[in-house]
């Protein structure tokens, strides 16, 4: 992975570089040291996480523990300053009891995630999961997607609320209507702005003053 990085920032006209998903193991010291020395290494690190319990991610043969996902997150943090760290949870997996669940939604407030794709637990065939006993009724999956993706909106909200008033680069990607352009920060916040040409595929610096809505904020663009 490090090689791919060290050589895709060599090509001429690629000025991003940003990561679909990571696995929480991967991220060690010299994963680190990698991206601070390829700047086109966006600071939005999707960690994979499925459950803040032990007990369930155990029972779901994930690879790691809250704690060493909790690790990675000090990891990023440490070296990245502005570093977005979302995430997916799965709710209601075979055996998840009340307690399992708010052990989860305790985890994902403290280690401060940026955004949370809340999944409930679908059973899918052949696989050991739908197999197992204890399988969680849709109500109380529901229930606790509802409550997990509260949680989300406020760690986003908190999240976004840091950069207001601050200015950063946007590379711009579409106008969504009028002279209203959308695009994201290096760290993959969603920014809108008003601009009188056409600005898309063009990266320009935006003080940010507001937010709109979930996971967007509006700014001004400082020249153009």
């Amino acid at each position: 992975l490090i090689s791919v990085l060290k050589e895709t920032a060599k090509i001429e006209g690629i000025e991003r570089i940003r990561f679909s998903s990571v696995e929480p193991k991967i991220v060690d010291d010299e994963f680190i040291e990698a991206i601070k020395d390829t700047p086109k290494v966006c600071h939005h690190f999707h960690l994979s996480l499925q459950s803040g319990c032990n007990k369930t991610l155990k029972a779901m043969r994930r690879r790691y523990t809250a704690e060493e996902y909790e690790e990675a997150v000090k990891k990023i943090r440490a070296a990245f300053d502005d570093a977005a760290i979302t995430t997916d949870i799965i709710v209601g997996f075979p055996g998840e009891s009340e307690e399992d669940f708010i052990e989860s939604c305790d985890f994902a407030k403290r280690v401060s995630l940026a955004k949370i794709h809340v999944f409930p637990y679908s059973p899918k065939r052949g696989t050991p999961a739908e197999k197992m006993k204890e399988q969680i009724p849709n109500d109380i999956k529901s229930d606790r997607s509802r409550r997990m993706i509260e949680i989300s909106n406020e760690l986003n909200e908190k999240f976004l609320e840091k950069y207001i008033g601050k200015n950063m680069d946007v590379l711009f990607e579409r106008n969504i209507g009028g002279n209203i352009y959308e695009g994201h920060t290096g760290n993959y916040i969603t920014v809108r702005a008003e601009c009188g040409r056409n600005i898309a595929n063009e990266t320009l610096p935006v003080r940010i003053e507001k937010t709109v809505g979930e996971e967007t904020v509006f700014g001004k663009i400082e020249k153009y």
